[in-house]
């Protein structure tokens, strides 16, 4: 299960409810967390650049039946070095480096990622909007 932050749910409502249109970038981004403080808000602890992360650039497919999932894999690279905490979280992202948070999904359990590991969210299973 996945969540919307206050800022994309706000965005929706705005939209289909009082027809005020939303500008959102072209590229939506997942950042990897090691700790939530407050989803709704966006609010997390991203990891830091250690071991090479960055954040990985997503797309999504046209919904079906209410679910949307990623329409291509999301690679974050062979780590060079351990990264910085156990993966918790994902967000989707506005931004490739800042910005603000439109999705959060808690893994089912936390992810280590040591030197030389290779993190992907695949298509099918990891990461979809519902």
């Amino acid at each position: 299960m996945s969540d919307l932050t206050h800022l994309a749910s706000n965005a929706i409502l705005q939209n289909v409810f009082r027809q005020v249109a939303t500008t959102f970038p072209s590229t939506l981004h997942v950042a990897l967390a090691s700790a939530i403080t407050n989803g709704e808000n966006g609010e997390f602890t991203e990891l830091s650049a250690t071991g090479g992360y960055a954040r990985g650039a997503v797309t999504f497919a046209a919904p079906t039946n209410g679910i949307a999932n990623i329409s291509s894999n999301v690679d974050f690279g062979v780590a060079s070095a351990n990264y910085s905490g156990n993966i918790s979280h994902i967000f989707v992202m506005n931004h490739s480096s800042t910005g603000n948070a439109y999705l959060w999904k808690a893994l089912s359990s936390p992810v280590q990622i040591l030197t030389g590991d290779q993190f992907i969210l695949n298509t099918a299973t990891q990461l979809n909007i519902s």
